[in-house]
C-alpha cells in the first residue's frame, strides 16, 4: 500500500481543486493517471510476494516467520486488488463526502473485528490475513462505488492492461530463468532475479 498511501497524499490537494472547480472531465482523467502509476510500481512487488513469499519473509523478517507465506500471498493479493481502485477515500473527501468515509470505515472495522473472532480459531493465521483484507477492500470497494455512483469516476481502463501484460511477461521469463537453474530458490538467486525482472519490466 506504500505507492497509493503516497500518491493518495500528492492527489488530495489537485483532487480538491479540481472537483471545487467542476473540472469532472480533468478530475476523472488525473484519477484514472493516478491508479495506472500505482498499479505500474505496485504490480512487481505483487508479484514477488505471490511467487516466493518464503523467501521474502526471510530477506525482511527472518527465518522465524518463514510460517507466514500463506497469510503473506494471501495480504499480497488483497492489497494488490485494493490499490486498483485507485485513492477512492481521498476523492471522497475531496467531495466532501466525509460522512461516506466514515461509514465505510466503521463497516470495515466491524467486519474486521467479526472475521477475525470468527476463522482465526479455525485457520490461524490465515484467518487473520482474510479478516484484514476483507476489510480492506470494504472499505476501499464501497468507496470506487460511491464515488463512481455520484460522480461517474472510477480508475478501470484499458491503460492498465499493458502494464499488466509486462509484469506478467517479464514474471513468466524471469521465474523461468530461475527455475531453469535452481529449482528450489534460494536468496542468492532470487535478488539478481529480481533485478532482471525488472529491467525487463
Amino acid at each position: 500500500t506504500i505507492f497509493l498511501s503516497a500518491t493518495a497524499q500528492i492527489a488530495f490537494p489537485i483532487m480538491s481543486g479540481l472537483y471545487a472547480d467542476r473540472k469532472m472531465k480533468e478530475l476523472s482523467e488525473f484519477y484514472r493517471t493516478n491508479t495506472r502509476w500505482v498499479m505500474m510500481f505496485t504490480l512487481p512487488a505483487f508479484l514477488l510476494t505471490s511467487l516466493f513469499p518464503e523467501q521474502v519473509l526471510l530477506l525482511t523478517f527472518g527465518e522465524q516467520y518463514s510460517g507466514a507465506a500463506q497469510a503473506l500471498r494471501i495480504l499480497g493479493a488483497g492489497f494488490f486488488i485494493a490499490t486498483l481502485v485507485g485513492p477512492s477515500g481521498q476523492l471522497l473527501k475531496s467531495a466532501d463526502r466525509t460522512r461516506f468515509v466514515m461509514y465505510n470505515n466503521l463497516a470495515g472495522a466491524i467486519a474486521n473485528v467479526a472475521l477475525n473472532l470468527f476463522l482465526i480459531p479455525l485457520i490461524g493465521i490465515a484467518g487473520a490475513a482474510y479478516a484484514s483484507i476483507t476489510s480492506n477492500l470494504i472499505v476501499n470497494v464501497a468507496g470506487a462505488a460511491e464515488n463512481y455512483w455520484k460522480d461517474g469516476i472510477h480508475g478501470f481502463h484499458t491503460g492498465l492492461l499493458p502494464i499488466f501484460a509486462s509484469g506478467v511477461t517479464a514474471l513468466a521469463l524471469t521465474y523461468t530463468g530461475i527455475k531453469f537453474f535452481q529449482p528450489v530458490t534460494p536468496l542468492t538467486t532470487l535478488i539478481p532475479g529480481v533485478i532482471a525482472f525488472g529491467a525487463i519490466y
